[in-house]
C-alpha cells in the first residue's frame, strides 16, 4: 500500500476487520517514509471477511492511495534470495540466501532465521536491522532479524528464493557454487545483484503488471508494462558514433597516464511517430528521431569520478563534480600516480535540461511521470572502470662476473688493470651502461623525451639508453669477451619498478633451459648443486605451484647486502627521501607493521634472506620508493592539491639478487641426475638460458611483468637465437660448461 501528499510524517496506519471490530496495528508495517510518500506492508495473519486499510491523517494531507496485491508473489516467475545483513561488528555474519531456504546467521548468541517456502519474516521482505544487528534478507519470505544487543547482536537470516511460472528452473543457495555472470563460477555472489535476460524467440505480448489506481489518474500503462529486448555487443569493439567516426570503450585506465572522455548530445530517440497525442506518454512521439542531438536544450552536463583524475590544468579530488563545456563531445583527463588503484571506480555522468536543475534525477532516462504528471528535466547515468599501475622499467645494474665489470660500471682513474689490457678496474659506485627494457613503464620507447627509464627523475643513472635484455655475451664492451657468457658462481644485481598499491609483496619464479647451439633448441631442465659429494636440486622446471612441497628442492638462498650494496644499486639521495617520505606516510595510513617486512619497511642490514633459486618472495626490505610529482619532467600536481608523499609512495623499485652457485650442473627435467645425463649437456656448444616469471601482489591487483613487444633474441657467435617460444621473460644466459671456479686466478673484480 502506497500513500501520497503533504506532511505524512504526522500521520499512521491501522487495519480494521469484520466491519471494524478488530484492530490490527501490529500487522501494517512501513517500508519507507517520508513527508511525501509512505509505503506500507500489510501482512493479515488470518482469514477473514473484511479487511480495511484506515489511514489517520493527524495534520497530513492526504491526495492519493494505491496498492499492489504481493500476496501472491508465488505468481512471479523467479524469485531471488538475498543474504542477511551482519551485525554492526561483523561478529555476527549473515546467512545465505536461499535457495529453497535462507541460511541462519551466525553468532554465539541469538540469531536471525532464514527464510523458507512457507515462512519468514514477510512474504517478499526482510526484517529491517535493529540496533547493532543484522537485517533479514529480501526474498520469497524474507529472513529475520538478528539479535540487537551485545552479547548477543546476531547475522539475519537470508531469504528463500522461489522457482514459479517457469520450466527447467533452479534456484541454488549462496554458500553454493553457481554461474557467475562473467560465465565461470562462483560460490555465492556479493556485491550488487544481476539479472540477465534473454529475449524469447517469438514475442507472445505483454503481460501487465495489476495495478489499481483508487484515484483517477493517466490510463497509460506502468513502466514495467513493456518488454525490453536486450542488444548483446562486445564491450571491446568499436562503436559507430551517431554522425560519423568510432569509439573503441575501455574497461580500465592507467595510473600515471592519460584517458579520453567521449560524452555527446546525441542519441537514438525515435519513438514511434504518433501525432496528436492525448495525454503524457513515455513514448516518444513526431519530432523524436535516432541521431538526433539534444545541444540546444543542454544546459549543462558534468562528470564524476571516484579517483584522483586531473582535468583542463585543475586536480579534482575523489567523488568531486567536474563541469564539461556542453558544446564538446571528446575531454581529456589524466590519472596523477598519486591516485590509488580501484576496482570498479564508480564514474558518474549527468546531463541537465534547459529548464532542469542539478539535484533531481539519478537514473539515466526521465520518462517516469509522477502524480502530477510531472519529469524531472535532468539525467544521471553510471559506469564503472578500474583503475590499474603499471609494472615495468627493468634494469640489471651490475654482476659480479669480472667480464662485464667495465660494461656496467666506471674505470677507475688513473687506469688499473684488473686482467691487464682486457678488463680494467672499476669504480662500483658509478654506473656506465645500463642493461634492462627498451620501453619504459608506461609502454613508451626509451628516449629523450620519456628521461630514457629515468620516469620520475629520482634515478639519474637511468636516463641513458639502455641496452636490451637478455645478459648475454654479444652485448659486452670489451671485443675479446663477446663470445664468453656470464660464469655460474657470480651474482647479477637488478631490480624491477611498479606504480600503484604494491608496497610488500613481488614474487620471481626463476625457469631454466638448455639451449642447443647447434640446432637452436630450448629444453626445460632441472638444476642441481653439490653439497658435500652429493647433487642436490636446487629448481626443480616449473615445480612452485600452488600447494607445492617446499621441501622438494635444497634451498640455495639468496640475501640482499644492502649496507655493501646500496651503493652499486645507485639508491641516490632523492630516492631516499622519496623513501622516507613514503614510509611515514604508510605508517599513518595502514595499521602498525609487526613483522618488520611490510608496507612500512625498507631495506636495511647485511644479509637479509628473501628467497631461493626456486622461489625470490620480495618484501618492504627490497622496496624502495621512487614517487614524484613530476613525469618526464613535467608537473602532474598542477594547484598542489595532492601531498608529496602521495606521489612518493605509489611508485617503488624493487632490489634482487639471482645466480647459481659454481657447483651447480643442469639435466633434462625429470631426468634423474647421472653422470651421463650431466655430461650430455656440459658441452661448448650449449648455454643455460635463465627466464623470469615475475608478479607483484597489491592491495587491489596483481600485476604480471611482460616485455614490450616480446622476448629479445639471443646472439651468440654471430648467430641469433629466437626465445618467442619461452613464455616469460628472457633476462639472463650463463656457460653450462664453465663457473667461477675456473676463474681462480683472478681476485678483487669490484
Amino acid at each position: 500500500m502506497r500513500v501520497y501528499g503533504t506532511g505524512l510524517i504526522n500521520g499512521g496506519a491501522v487495519i480494521y476487520t469484520d466491519y471494524g471490530s478488530t484492530v490490527w496495528s501490529q500487522y501494517v508495517t512501513y517500508i519507507k517514509k517520508t513527508s511525501t510518500h509512505v509505503t506500507y506492508v500489510v501482512d493479515i495473519p488470518y482469514a477473514t471477511s473484511i479487511a480495511e486499510f484506515c489511514w489517520h491523517a493527524n495534520n497530513a494531507v492526504t491526495q492519493t492511495f494505491e496498492y499492489e496485491t504481493i500476496s501472491k508473489l508465488g505468481d512471479r516467475a523467479l524469485v531471488a534470495g538475498g543474504g542477511g545483513g551482519s551485525s554492526h561488528n561483523s561478529n555476527g555474519l549473515g546467512g545465505y540466501g536461499g535457495g529453497a531456504n535462507g541460511g541462519t546467521g551466525s553468532s554465539s548468541g541469538a540469531t536471525g532465521a532464514g527464510g523458507t517456502q512457507t515462512a519468514g519474516y514477510l512474504l517478499g521482505f526482510g526484517a529491517p536491522a535493529p540496533a547493532h544487528g543484522g537485517g533479514g534478507g529480501g526474498g520469497y519470505y524474507g529472513g529475520k532479524a538478528g539479535a540487537a544487543y551485545s552479547p548477543d547482536h546476531s547475522g539475519g537470516g537470508g531469504g528463500s528464493g522461489y522457482i514459479g511460472g517457469v520450466t527447467s528452473g533452479s534456484t541454488i543457495a549462496g554458500n553454493a557454487s553457481m554461474p557467475s555472470p562473467d560465465g565461470a563460477t562462483e560460490t555465492g555472489h556479493s556485491g550488487n545483484g544481476v539479472i540477465i535476460i534473454t529475449a524469447p524467440a517469438a514475442d507472445t505480448g505483454a503481460e501487465y503488471i495489476t495495478n489499481t489506481i483508487l484515484i483517477p489518474q493517466s490510463a497509460e500503462p506502468p513502466p514495467e508494462a513493456y518488454i525490453y529486448t536486450p542488444i548483446a555487443y562486445d564491450p571491446t569493439s568499436e562503436v559507430k558514433i551517431p554522425g560519423g567516426g568510432t569509439y573503441k570503450p575501455g574497461n580500465f585506465v592507467n595510473l600515471d597516464y592519460g584517458f579520453q572522455l567521449y560524452f555527446p548530445n546525441i542519441g537514438d530517440f525515435y519513438g514511434n511517430g504518433a501525432q496528436g497525442i492525448a495525454r503524457t506518454s513515455e513514448i516518444e512521439g513526431k519530432g523524436f528521431t535516432n541521431a538526433m542531438s539534444t545541444t540546444e536544450w543542454t544546459k549543462a552536463k558534468s562528470v564524476q569520478f571516484q579517483f584522483i583524475v586531473i582535468y583542463n590544468n585543475h586536480t579534482y579530488l575523489p567523488n568531486e563534480w567536474i563541469d564539461l563545456d556542453v558544446s564538446r563531445e571528446y575531454f581529456d583527463f589524466y590519472v596523477p600516480l598519486a591516485a590509488s588503484e580501484y576496482a570498479s571506480a564508480l564514474v558518474q555522468f549527468k546531463s541537465i535540461a534547459i529548464n532542469g536543475t542539478d539535484d533531481q534525477n539519478d537514473a539515466p532516462l526521465n520518462k517516469t511521470r509522477y502524480t502530477n504528471q510531472a519529469a524531472r528535466h535532468s539525467a544521471l547515468k553510471r559506469y564503472n572502470v578500474d583503475v590499474v599501475g603499471n609494472i615495468g622499467n627493468m634494469v640489471i645494474e651490475d654482476t659480479g662476473d669480472f667480464r662485464f665489470s667495465n660494461f656496467f660500471k666506471q674505470a677507475v682513474t688513473p687506469t688499473q688493470w684488473l686482467v691487464k689490457g682486457v678488463v680494467k678496474k672499476v669504480d662500483p659506485t658509478k654506473q656506465n651502461n645500463i642493461m634492462g627494457d627498451t620501453y619504459d613503464l608506461h609502454g613508451r620507447t626509451a628516449s629523450t623525451s620519456t628521461q630514457f627509464l629515468n620516469t620520475f627523475g629520482l634515478l639519474p643513472h637511468l636516463q641513458q639508453l639502455p641496452v636490451e635484455l637478455p645478459l648475454s655475451p654479444e652485448k659486452n664492451n670489451i671485443d675479446a669477451l663477446k663470445r664468453q657468457p656470464m660464469r655460474m658462481g657470480y651474482n647479477v644485481l637488478a631490480d624491477i619498478q611498479t606504480t600503484g598499491n604494491y608496497y610488500d609483496s613481488l614474487q620471481i619464479l626463476p625457469y631454466y633451459y638448455r639451449l642447443d647451439l647447434k640446432t637452436g633448441t630450448f629444453t626445460p631442465v632441472d638444476v642441481y648443486m653439490n653439497i658435500s659429494g652429493s647433487y642436490k636440486v636446487i629448481n626443480k622446471f616449473g615445480a612452485a605451484v600452488s600447494g607445492w612441497d617446499s621441501s622438494s628442492v635444497y634451498p640455495y638462498v639468496y640475501a640482499l647486502n644492502w649496507e655493501d650494496e646500496k651503493a652499486r644499486r645507485n639508491y641516490s639521495a632523492g630516492e631516499q627521501e622519496a623513501t622516507d617520505s613514503a614510509i611515514a606516510l604508510a605508517a599513518s595510513q595502514f595499521s602498525l607493521d609487526t613483522t618488520g617486512v611490510g608496507k612500512t619497511a625498507g631495506p636495511s642490514g647485511s644479509s637479509y634472506r628473501y628467497g631461493t633459486a626456486q622461489v625470490m618472495s620480495l618484501t618492504g626490505r627490497n622496496r624502495t620508493f621512487i614517487g614524484n610529482d613530476e613525469t618526464y619532467g613535467e608537473s602532474k600536481n598542477p594547484d598542489m592539491r595532492l601531498s608529496a608523499a602521495m606521489f612518493n609512495i605509489q611508485a617503488q623499485r624493487w632490489h634482487f639478487t639471482y645466480g647459481l652457485p659454481s657447483s651447480a650442473v643442469a639435466v633434462k627435467s625429470g631426468e634423474p641426475i647421472t653422470q651421463a645425463n650431466i655430461n650430455a649437456y656440459r658441452t661448448n656448444t650449449s648455454v643455460i638460458v635463465m627466464a623470469a616469471n615475475i608478479k607483484s601482489i597489491g592491495d587491489v591487483w596483481a600485476l604480471d611483468y611482460k616485455m614490450s613487444g616480446g622476448n629479445n633474441p639471443i646472439q651468440i657467435a654471430g648467430t641469433s637465437y629466437s626465445t618467442s617460444s619461452i613464455p616469460y621473460p628472457v633476462i639472463s644466459v650463463f656457460s653450462i660448461n664453465k663457473s667461477s671456479a675456473d676463474d681462480l686466478e683472478v681476485s678483487g673484480t669490484h
